[in-house]
């Protein structure tokens, strides 16, 4: 594995969130989005990946765990480990079409719902 410093064209920097206090102390839960699963394989992967990609486009704490959570959700859809990836700005759209997320499925008490983020917010979240 490589260090930060060896990572190719400034990569760790830009990887870095410009506002670190936007990430500093938060409890954040992102539930994962309603689908069709056709296969699991490389959900994991992929919802990294879009975490990364997140990251990379500068975005908040909430955005980029949505972002991470939908991309993770298109994988499972397809049955190969890649199939199911598809351009970001499609993963977006459908966010923003208003796609239906799963109930948590266990007690989520001292958590609020942040409707809007579409993320729950912890009680021991220094923001909220």
């Amino acid at each position: 594995m490589r260090s930060a410093a060896q990572l190719p064209n400034g990569l760790a920097g830009r990887l870095a969130p410009l506002a670190g206090d936007a990430w500093s102390g938060r409890e954040l839960w992102a539930p994962c989005f309603r689908t069709d699963v056709a296969g699991t394989t490389g959900a994991g992967d992929c919802t990294i990946a879009g975490f990364i990609q997140g990251l990379l486009l500068q975005l908040g704490p909430e955005a980029a765990m949505t972002g991470a959570v939908a991309v993770g959700a298109c994988s499972v859809e397809r049955l190969g480990a890649t199939d199911g990836i598809v351009p970001w700005d499609r993963v977006q759209e459908r966010i923003r079409s208003g796609w239906d997320r799963l109930p948590v499925g266990r007690s989520m008490e001292g958590w609020r719902w942040e409707e809007q983020a579409g993320i729950w917010i912890g009680p021991a979240d220094r923001q909220g």
